[in-house]
C-alpha cells in the first residue's frame, strides 16, 4: 500500500522564523525553523528581510 503524501498549495513566512504550511487535504502545519538556520544552506535564511 502506497502512503499519501498531500501536495503543498501555500506556504506564509512569519518574522518569527515560523512558516505555516497549507495541504490540499485542509491540513495547516506550523514549523519552527530556527532550529535550521545554524545548518549550512539555512544560514541565508537569517536575515529576516530575505526569509
Amino acid at each position: 500500500m502506497m502512503d499519501y503524501t498531500p501536495d503543498i498549495v501555500q506556504v506564509v513566512p512569519y518574522r518569527d522564523y515560523t512558516v505555516a504550511v497549507y495541504f490540499c487535504d485542509g491540513k495547516i502545519v506550523i514549523y519552527d525553523v530556527k532550529p535550521k538556520l545554524e545548518d549550512g544552506l539555512f544560514q541565508r535564511l537569517k536575515d529576516v528581510d530575505f526569509f
